[in-house]
């Protein structure tokens, strides 16, 4: 995911392994946007989508500092009190979003808090247990997880929708299918790669602009004028 700094935003709550920050909008809607790993930066973790989500919204902006896969700590707690300080300021309707990781964290989050009606998880991973042996990215942050307290991320959403999407190539085939295996539907575009978000941020602005507008206002995504990849789950 390239680097899309937020701006304005405001410390949250920070520890050893969570960071949130949050960006206060004037509407009553929020966004929860999850960061990924980050290691295209130099190890720098950012608050991911921070540019495409400007405008009215509430934005807060929850990075895994650990690189655990949302699995050290407590994550349901902080979650909750998201949730918690979200309905304080007077939101109404919550909605989540996350690439890679972070969309992993995203469908936890939908999993778990039933205010939350919008969920679009891009790329994300399903298992990153160390039994999962033919998933071979990513082997010394998943080493590092001593208890796997999510075992899974195909997790249906408590409430609303969530959209699940995958390029069509690169190695994303393992958790496509298992999402697949989990029961949930996905969506697969030709022509994409793990480096969906980016790639159709540079390459197809009508693509990407509604990826964020299905997450900020819950309109249909504008899928790509090419041939759509195939829904596993049929």
């Amino acid at each position: 995911m390239e680097p899309e700094g937020a701006e304005h935003s405001e410390p949250f709550y920070e520890d050893e392994t969570y960071r949130v920050t949050v960006r206060p909008g004037v509407s009553d809607t929020g966004i929860i946007a999850f960061g990924g790993i980050g290691l295209a930066l130099d190890g720098i973790q950012i608050e991911e989508f921070g540019r495409s989500l400007r405008g009215e919204h509430s934005v807060f902006f929850v990075i895994d500092k650990a690189r655990s896969w949302w699995n050290h700590g407590d994550v349901l707690a902080l979650l909750d009190d998201v949730v918690g300080a979200a309905h304080d300021a007077g939101i109404c309707e919550l909605a989540a979003i996350g690439n890679s990781m972070g969309g992993s964290g995203a469908l936890l989050a939908a999993h778990c808090f039933g205010e939350i009606s919008r969920c679009l998880a891009l790329v994300p991973q399903a298992d990153v247990r160390m039994s999962q042996t033919l998933e071979t990215r990513w082997i010394p942050l998943r080493e590092r997880i001593e208890i796997h307290r999510f075992e899974t991320f195909a997790l249906a959403p408590r409430a609303g929708e969530a959209r699940i999407v995958f390029g069509a190539r690169g190695p994303d085939e393992i958790q496509r299918r298992l999402f697949v295996e989990g029961g949930l539907p996905i969506d697969v575009v030709e022509g994409y790669d793990h480096e969906l978000a980016s790639r159709a941020k540079r390459e197809d602005p009508r693509f990407y602009r509604s990826l964020v507008a299905f997450v900020t206002e819950g309109t249909p995504i504008a899928w790509p004028d090419r041939e759509r990849g195939p829904d596993l789950s049929s």
